[in-house]
């Protein structure tokens, strides 16, 4: 294409106009998680002023306020209200990430509870660090997370012993391979055998029954 010299000048409006629009969307797509942090701020705020006047968890300013939030959310379910409130009680620690977070109620919520969990050594800002957290974060991601945190990891044997994977290309048949690695893989030390249906055959084949029933876990 030649160079471009001769450009209608409300054709340019419209462009530089749609790339303003662009860019709003953009902000405001970033900001979303912002905004609902600042709502859910206030909704906390003025559940506890609500607690205060009434000298009760339930009394009539409480009731007046779910009166009016069940209008604006559109749910008699009182967990919802909770979910934001605990979002608001929280929204300190989450808005310094609020510009990488989802903004999915739920997802604001499940990052809620690992800042109430561990205040000050919760994971958010490292997640965000390394790219697993992130304004597109599903609240199955986010559900992933916490649940990989919350998950101890697995101890072997109960010893320090640290596992080694070795993988080895075989110019052979299984049969060749199997009886290359038969005497290793009857040792103590080998832990797993990961390989085709077909090495496995060939090892209840080639050993006797009692030998291939020591190791026949082995094969993955």
């Amino acid at each position: 294409m030649s160079a471009i010299t001769n450009i209608d000048k409300d054709f340019k409006g419209e462009v530089q106009t749609l790339k303003k629009e662009f860019k709003r969307v953009t902000d405001a797509y970033q900001n979303f998680a912002i905004e609902k942090l600042i709502f859910a701020q206030k909704l906390f705020k003025i559940r506890l002023k609500a607690k205060q006047l009434d000298g009760e968890d339930d009394g009539e300013h409480a009731y007046h306020l779910r009166q009016h939030m069940e209008e604006l959310i559109q749910t008699t379910n009182e967990s919802i209200m909770s979910r934001w409130a605990l979002i608001g009680q929280y929204a300190d620690s989450l808005m310094p990430h609020a510009k990488h977070l989802p903004a999915q109620r739920d997802s604001l919520y499940a990052l809620s509870q690992e800042v109430k969990r561990s205040p000050a050594r919760n994971k958010i800002g490292k997640w965000i660090e390394d790219g697993k957290l992130t304004i597109d974060s599903s609240i199955r991601d986010v559900n992933a997370l916490s649940i990989a945190l919350r998950t101890p990891k697995k101890k072997h044997d109960g010893t320090n012993a640290r596992y080694v994977k070795v993988t080895f290309l075989i110019d052979s048949d299984y049969k060749g391979s199997f009886n290359i690695f038969k005497d290793i893989i009857q040792s103590n030390k080998i832990k797993e055998v990961r390989s085709d249906d077909a090495l496995k055959s060939v090892a209840k084949s080639e050993l006797d029954e009692p030998t291939f029933n020591k190791i026949s876990g082995k094969f993955k």
